[in-house]
């Protein structure tokens, strides 16, 4: 804690990385409140954020339940992109992470197996669907990603599995399983 309080002090005089390692070094501490006031000084002074000072927000908005917080006025990349949607998916608001992906699409972001995923482990967790909705939605989620030409994963596939075997669909999950050894990805102790 010293150290920090001792970075915070000449936080005025630093450039962007070191910045960034103070701001992450705050997240880690839980001192939240710190971050805000040190982005705010940054801003202030001029410097441009990047990604990484972004993405670092954005992980504070997750501890705080306010990732809109940390998302405005960025610039969105690939990346950052899938951090936010995981962000909004762990806090449970599944539904705001898939009109997010959508935007991702229309704006021409490339979009990643990551935040189909996130989507896609979200729904099988969440109690707020229907069993047989939560399994449709998951596969218009894979059908998306196949169809735009994202490349599923082992991840993927573990969670598309667990949510079908979750919800008694046994068929699709050894189905689901059988596809993903023929394209070369073994399983492992979860999607078994």
């Amino acid at each position: 804690m010293a150290l920090l309080d001792e970075a915070h002090s000449v936080f005025g005089r630093l450039e962007l990385p070191a910045c960034n390692a103070i701001v992450d070094g705050l997240v880690k501490a839980h001192r939240f409140a710190h971050v805000w006031e040190l982005f705010d000084q940054m801003l202030g002074r001029g410097t441009v954020p990047s990604v990484v000072t972004y993405s670092t927000l954005i992980n504070v908005g997750r501890h705080q339940g306010n990732v809109a917080k940390a998302s405005r006025g960025m610039c969105l990349d690939e990346f950052t992109c899938t951090v936010v949607i995981r962000g909004v998916c762990d806090g449970g608001r599944v539904q705001v992470a898939t009109r997010f992906l959508q935007v991702m699409w229309q704006s021409g972001i490339a979009l990643n197996a990551a935040a189909y995923t996130a989507l896609i482990d979200e729904y099988c967790k969440n109690d707020r669907h229907s069993k047989k909705g939560k399994v449709e939605i998951e596969m218009v989620i894979y059908t998306e990603m196949v169809a735009k030409g994202v490349e599923h994963n082992a991840v993927t596939y573990t969670a598309l599995i667990h949510g079908h075997a979750k919800h008694g669909d046994i068929n699709v999950a050894f189905w689901l399983q059988k596809d993903m050894e023929e394209k070369g990805m073994s399983p492992n102790t979860i999607s078994v």
